[in-house]
């Protein structure tokens, strides 16, 4: 599975995001040999920051109509049914125990 590969399968987690933009951005491009000064890297963590994807929301307060609703890493537990988890077990197999995320 892609998913246990030795390289060049680099697995970037939803939680890395949330818990800091800035170097995850910077991890990023670092992995994908994209050179940016750290002002470009500011800038666009910046642009494309929760707040201001939300218009002002800071993460963990939730607008039920948004797509984009907190911003909370784990708070797909909430979300899911137990008819939803047992579909994506089926269709993914053991993939969601390989990333850590287990319910």
């Amino acid at each position: 599975s892609w998913a246990v590969a030795e390289s060049p399968v680099h697995i970037f987690r939803y939680e890395e995001i949330a818990e800091d933009h800035r170097r995850f951005l910077g991890d990023l491009f670092e992995f994908l040999e994209i050179p940016a000064r750290r002002d470009e890297l500011d800038s666009l963590a910046d642009r494309k920051s929760f707040q201001r994807a939300t218009g002002g929301r800071s993460q963990g307060e939730e607008d039920v109509h948004s797509h984009l609703r907190k911003g909370t890493p784990g708070d797909w537990r909430t979300a899911l049914s137990d008819d939803a988890l047992d579909h994506l077990h089926r269709v993914s197999g053991d993939l969601v125990s390989l990333l850590g995320y287990e319910p």
